[in-house]
Formats: structure tokens, C-alpha cells, sequence
């Protein structure tokens, strides 16, 4: 943008990561402020997955469920903080099951390879 480019014709893409799924609006907000936006046009939850205590004696999940999480991640599309939502690395089962209470789908399902499995 500081070359001219209007912000129109980018298309500019963040995450959420495991540690801001307690407070999902603010770590958008972070995001925005970082990178001097308004809004992105998409928006991530990377890694869907429950985040374990394994050091604990019932191996206690530690994060909100993810339906809690999606519908924070739709009140940012509500908000116009993002265009869009979706997910990363998200395995079959879970996307599944969030396709089951999603108000908005997510427009993406952006997997990542490990370089282990290259």
C-alpha cells in the first residue's frame, strides 16, 4: 500500500493462534493494529484442535470448545474485522462436525505440509 497499491486489490490473510482462543476478538484486533488494517479479508483458526494438559492427571482440554471458538470467529465477520473465516489443518472429522453448527462456513480448509512429510 505504501507503493501505491490501493487496498482494494490485496488480499491480506492472518490466523489465530492456539494461545488467543481465550480472547479471540483482541488477537484480531492485535493483528489489525500490527499490520496498520482495518480489516483482512481472511481470517484463520490454525490447527483445529483441542489443546491438552498432557501434563495433567485427566489430560484436561485447555482451550474453549470449538463451536464457542467458530462463533467468535463469526462475530468477526459481523464486526467487518474480516471478510471471511476458515480454517487450517483441519482434519475431516472435526470440520464435519463444525460444517453441523457453522452459521458461516468456512471459506477455506488451508493445509499446510510439514517439511517431515515432503
Amino acid at each position: 500500500m505504501a507503493a501505491g497499491v490501493p487496498r482494494e486489490e490485496l488480499y491480506i490473510t492472518t490466523k489465530l493462534w492456539h494461545s488467543d482462543y481465550h480472547n479471540i476478538e483482541a488477537a484480531m484486533r492485535e493483528s489489525l493494529r500490527k499490520l496498520q488494517l482495518e480489516y483482512v479479508d481472511l481470517y484463520l483458526v490454525h490447527w483445529v484442535r483441542p489443546c491438552i494438559d498432557w501434563e495433567s492427571e485427566d489430560w484436561k482440554v485447555t482451550n474453549p470448545a470449538h463451536h464457542v471458538i467458530w462463533g467468535n470467529m463469526e462475530a468477526l465477520v459481523d464486526a467487518g474485522l474480516t471478510k471471511s473465516i476458515g480454517v487450517s489443518n483441519c482434519v475431516m472429522p472435526m470440520l464435519a462436525d463444525m460444517l453441523a453448527y457453522a452459521r458461516i462456513k468456512p471459506v477455506v480448509n488451508q493445509v499446510e505440509v510439514h517439511p517431515y512429510f515432503q
